[in-house]
Parts: structure tokens; C-alpha cells; sequence
């Protein structure tokens, strides 16, 4: 009987350990309620038809992968490039998704189920891999605006130096390949409008009998108008410049000038015919030239220029540069051609009658060819206009040559006995170096796409060449002086320029 309640203690502790070890069995632990995933509803491809409303869901599971099939790679765009769009992250509690605008709405393809709206509420997150990406409304109405608002909205910036659009200009393309060129060809044509720097005083004329009265023969040059056609084409377009070979012509209409001296005492010519010396036919010519009816001078003036360059492009310190800077490296050749007729009616004469008049012509021809160094800043402002200044520098060989002429109107040639082996006319000529230097300085603006107008100011400056005024020499008999080119003037050109280019 003592054994009794020892028995009986066994018996319930053995009944409580069988609980405990049900407790601890995998038989007896509790599990994880397993629910199945929430899928939102399709929609038909191309947007949503009406506004969907997603049911709030009973509990929002710590980590949401949606399946394979339902993970696309990002969209590619136009322009030579792809964006992918940001991965939503997507929140407890999603509610309602609402369509960005009726006109351009996000949708997604068919068989694909759009993620939750992404929100801001709990502290559990669930993240999507889903990506976006722009379907656009059917045609028409306000739709039709909105797709070409986005459109517009998702081209990139094209540009150079933050300043005119590329294909405006010209220059390499606007995508991510820097190897092309959009219009490798450019033309463009401009008029001038220049004048000349005065000549110098060259007398000729004064009252017959009072050699003080000197009647100035001179005449300034008036202004006179002119083309410039320029004609280009770009082999290499890089990310940092581009190289092309552009020629250039550009002339003006003859500088002329014209000046009829009288005096009612008559007019003589400070320049010495020799005291008889020189003759027409036998009579001196002094009687043509003093004591005469009237005096007339006539000038004459030409100008070409012609110049292929090598030019290299190079957009300043960087893609958004406002300044930019260009090289160009050529050959240019430039023709001056000065000339001056002085020409004298003998008393009681008619220049009707050609025996009656005497004239006395220079005329001089400078050739300059050489190379030149050039060079183009610019400065955009805004998104269409550049401020640019363009300074060229050149050495020459200058081949002048001359030609002095003495002779009546009916062809008679003068003749003179201080040198009876050489006579009228005197030809001559002579190479120099020569300088030449032009600078435009101006703004070009671009109006519209592949055209540009440009307008400035030119100056353009000439050292050592022959002027004809200078080639005239106070004794008319001093043939081996009139032989001698005197080469030590200088001449300077300046005006205005306007024109348009086009790129092609």
C-alpha cells in the first residue's frame, strides 16, 4: 500500500510529458498560414478603358517578387539611346491606380498585370520590378496635343556650346554617335558694301600764270558694292571639332572717280614735259598740257579676292560651351589694280577732235599670292545668336607690274630725246613681299532650320604695294624713275557685309 502513491505520482507526470513532447514534435508545432498571392486583375492592352479600383488586401505578405513572366526588359526610346524608367516601390495598402492624363496614359502589354500605386503609408514596403513605359492615346482632340507634348517633352537637347541646334547649323549630328555629319556640305553668299582709304594728293593742275593757285584734282573714292560667295564641305565630324576645305571669292564694283579743272585764265600742269623735250609728232607736248582749255582726271580701281582654307572646328571647353573657336590654314590670292588717266585739252581745242587732247595713263597691277593663318572665336547668346570674330593673317610674294603711257587721242605716241633708246610706254614690273591682314568681326543668327544670317563689319589691310598716284614723277623725261616701281604704300579696305548660308 505504500507503493500506491508512488505509482499514482508516475502515472501523471508521465501524462504531463506527453504533452510537453507534442509540444516540442514536428508533429504538434504550429505552422505558417500559407495564403495565396495577390493578383490584381488584367487590363486589355493600350491603357485602361475605365478607371480600375484594386481591393485592399487582408495582410500584405514582408517581400513581393511577382513572378518571371511578368518582368520585362525597360523600353528602348528613339534618338539613339534607351531609358529605363525608375522601379516603383510599392507600399502596404495599396489603393486605387488612376491614369496619368486622357490623352497619354500608362499602360502595359497584354497579359501583364500593372503593380499596385505606388504609396507612402506603413512601414512595410513590397518592391516591383515592373517598368513603365508610354503608350500613347488615339488620334485626335486633346489627345493628340498631350502625345505631342510627351514626344516633344522626351528629345534631348541638341545642341552646340548651348547655342544653336545642330542641324541648324550644320554641325555633327545630335546623337551619341560623334562620327557623322548632318549636313556636310554649307554655302553661303553675302553683299558688301566697302570704301578705300583716300589716295594721295597728287597735283596737277593751277592757274596759268600763278602757280600758287593749285587746283586740286583729287577725288575721293566713293563706296562702292560688292558679292562674296563662299562654298564648304566638312570630311570629319568629331565629338571635339570636325575638319572641312571651304573656298572663298568675294570682289567689289570699280572704285571710279572722275574731276574736269578749269579756270577762266586757263590752266598749266606742275609736271615737266621736258621744255621740249618730249613731243607729239614733232611739237612739244607742253602745248597740250599748259595754257590749256581744261584739265580732267580719272581714277579707277579694282579689287578680287580668291582663297581655299583648310578649317578646323574645335567647341571651346566643353559640350555646353557658350564660346567656341575654329583654325583655318590656305592659300589665298589677291589682285589690286590702281589706275590714273590725267588728261589735257590744248588751247582753243575740241575733244571731239582726238589730235586736240593729250593723255597721260598709269596703271599699276598688284598680284599678291601667299599663305595666310586664320582664325574664328564666337560667343552664343541664347539659343540662336552668336557674336564671332574672324582675324586672317598672310604673307605674300607681290608681282606688280606697270605700265606708263604718253600719247594724243588719235594714237600718236610721245616721244622724248633724253633717252632715245627707250621711250613710251614704259613697262616694268617687280616682286615684293607683301602683307595682308582682313578681320570680320559680327553676329550671325540662326532664323530657322539649316539657315543663318550674318551681318558685320570687314577691314582689310594691305602693306607694300604700288599705288598709281605714286608712280608719276615731277619730270616726265626721267623714264629710268618711271621704270623704278615705287612699292612703299599701303591700302586699306573697310565695310559692311550681310548675307545668308545654308547647310546641306
Amino acid at each position: 500500500m505504500k507503493s500506491l502513491p508512488t505509482i499514482v505520482l508516475a502515472s501523471v507526470v508521465a501524462l504531463s510529458a506527453t504533452t510537453a513532447w507534442a509540444q516540442m514534435g514536428l508533429y504538434g508545432s504550429p505552422e505558417v498560414l500559407s495564403y495565396g498571392q495577390y493578383v490584381p486583375p488584367a487590363v486589355a492592352y493600350g491603357g485602361y478603358a475605365t478607371q480600375p479600383v484594386y481591393t485592399r488586401p487582408v495582410y500584405a505578405p514582408p517581400v513581393y517578387a511577382p513572378p518571371v513572366h511578368m518582368v520585362r526588359p525597360a523600353p528602348a526610346y528613339a534618338y539613339g539611346y534607351q531609358r529605363a524608367m525608375p522601379r516603383p516601390v510599392v507600399r502596404h495598402q495599396p489603393r486605387a491606380y488612376v491614369p496619368a492624363s486622357p490623352g497619354v496614359r500608362y499602360g502595359y502589354a497584354p497579359n501583364e498585370v500593372p503593380p499596385p500605386r505606388v504609396l507612402r503609408s506603413g512601414k512595410s514596403q513590397v518592391v516591383s520590378n515592373f517598368q513603365e513605359r508610354p503608350i500613347a492615346a488615339p488620334s485626335g482632340g486633346a489627345a493628340t496635343v498631350d502625345r505631342m507634348l510627351v514626344e516633344q517633352g522626351n528629345q534631348p537637347a541638341a545642341g552646340y556650346n548651348g547655342c544653336t541646334p545642330l542641324p541648324y547649323a550644320g554641325e555633327c549630328c545630335p546623337d551619341a554617335s560623334c562620327g557623322r555629319c548632318c549636313c556636310p556640305w554649307y554655302a553661303s553668299v553675302h553683299a558688301l558694301v566697302m570704301g578705300r582709304n583716300n589716295p594721295d594728293r597728287l597735283w596737277t593742275s593751277y592757274e596759268d600764270g600763278n602757280a600758287a593757285n593749285q587746283l586740286p584734282p583729287f577725288v575721293n573714292p566713293q563706296w562702292r558694292w560688292g558679292g562674296e560667295v563662299r562654298f564648304g564641305r566638312r570630311f570629319c565630324c568629331g565629338c571635339y571639332g570636325q575638319i572641312g576645305l571651304e573656298a572663298t571669292y568675294w570682289t567689289l564694283d570699280p572704285f571710279t572717280s572722275f574731276k574736269s579743272i578749269t579756270h577762266p585764265n586757263d590752266v598749266s600742269t606742275p609736271l615737266i614735259f621736258g621744255q621740249g623735250n618730249i613731243r607729239f609728232g614733232g611739237e612739244a607736248a607742253q602745248n597740250w598740257f599748259d595754257g590749256a582749255d581744261e584739265h580732267r582726271v580719272w581714277r579707277r580701281d579694282e579689287v578680287h579676292s580668291a582663297e581655299i582654307n583648310l578649317v578646323c572646328n574645335r567647341y571651346g571647353y566643353g559640350y555646353d560651351s557658350p564660346v567656341d573657336f575654329a583654325w583655318s590654314l590656305g592659300v589665298r590670292f589677291f589682285r589690286f589694280e590702281d589706275s590714273l588717266t590725267f588728261a589735257s585739252l590744248r588751247k582753243d581745242g575740241s575733244w571731239n577732235d582726238l589730235s586736240d587732247a593729250a593723255y597721260l595713263n598709269d596703271r599699276i597691277i598688284n598680284n599678291l599670292i601667299g599663305v595666310q593663318l586664320g582664325a574664328d572665336a564666337g560667343y552664343c547668346v541664347g539659343s540662336c545668336c552668336r557674336f564671332f570674330v574672324t582675324p586672317k593673317l598672310g604673307i605674300y610674294n607681290n608681282h606688280i607690274t606697270n605700265d606708263f603711257r604718253l600719247n594724243l587721242g588719235d594714237g600718236t605716241v610721245a616721244t622724248q630725246d633724253a633717252y632715245p633708246n627707250d621711250g613710251y610706254p614704259v613697262h616694268s614690273q617687280k616682286d615684293v613681299v607683301s602683307f595682308l591682314t582682313q578681320i570680320d568681326l559680327g553676329t550671325e543668327w540662326m532664323f530657322c532650320e539649316r539657315w543663318s544670317v550674318r551681318i558685320g563689319y570687314r577691314l582689310v589691310l594691305l602693306t607694300n604695294v604700288g599705288l598709281a598716284d605714286h608712280q608719276i614723277p615731277t619730270y616726265i623725261t626721267d623714264i629710268p624713275e618711271i621704270r623704278a616701281i615705287d612699292h612703299n604704300a599701303n591700302l586699306i579696305l573697310h565695310g559692311g557685309f550681310i548675307g545668308l548660308a545654308y547647310n546641306f
